[in-house]
């Protein structure tokens, strides 16, 4: 008589990954990782978007790059098990994805091409915040509070400073007015913006 094999709840399997990847197993961790996601799936329990930035993070760590970066894009493009369809949360937690992929890009060296990335995740960001402040909550003082973080957060001082610091790292300190205009036109345009147009301006600005 076969014996069924006891199923994990998905906190001790990410936990179990945890252990693996300080024992320096991440072959175990990434397996593990994937197991607890797809008893995830399973269930109707929702977990935040940095359980699922866990694989990808620590597949590049493993060397595998490649596989790694498909995962960034997949959880952009479809999303993770019992993601929130929340208009409020979804540009948070692009904006943490997008962040994910700028460090993963500045950890392969290919520093110009996460200044896209950074600046992605910093728009989803005022996204986020222009939503919530316009959003149907009772509390005024939550609604008055998003509305003047977003001024002050996406001033053009602001904008500058989040600006330089991306092109600081890419060595292209030059095109700090050129790019800081780019995002202060979107940012403008919240909450109708594209992001696939503002990505393509500012690859356009410090890539060619």
């Amino acid at each position: 008589m076969r014996v069924k094999e006891d199923i994990m709840e998905p906190d001790e399997l990410l936990k179990q990954a945890t252990n693996k990847k300080r024992a320096g197993d991440l072959e175990s961790a990434i397996r593990l990782l994937r197991e607890a996601y797809n008893e995830i799936s399973k269930s109707q329990v929702y977990y935040t978007v940095e359980t699922f930035l866990r694989l990808p993070a620590y597949l590049q760590e493993a060397g595998k790059g490649d596989e790694a970066w498909r995962e960034l894009n997949n959880l952009i493009a479809a999303g993770y098990p019992n993601q929130s369809k929340n208009p409020l949360i979804t540009p948070i937690d692009h904006s943490r994805i997008y962040d994910a992929m700028r460090l993963f890009l500045q950890r392969e060296g290919k520093s110009e091409s996460a200044v896209k990335f950074g600046l992605l995740s910093y728009v989803c960001g005022g996204l986020a915040l222009y939503r919530q402040g316009h959003s149907t909550d009772p509390d005024e003082f939550f609604l008055q509070e998003r509305r003047e973080r977003l001024r002050t957060d996406f001033s053009r001082d602001k904008i500058e400073l989040t600006v330089n610091k991306l092109l600081k790292k890419a060595g292209k300190e030059q095109l700090r007015e050129k790019v800081s205009s780019i995002v202060e036109k979107y940012v403008n345009k919240l909450p109708n913006i594209k992001l696939g147009e503002l990505a393509q301006e500012i690859d356009e600005a410090i890539l060619k």
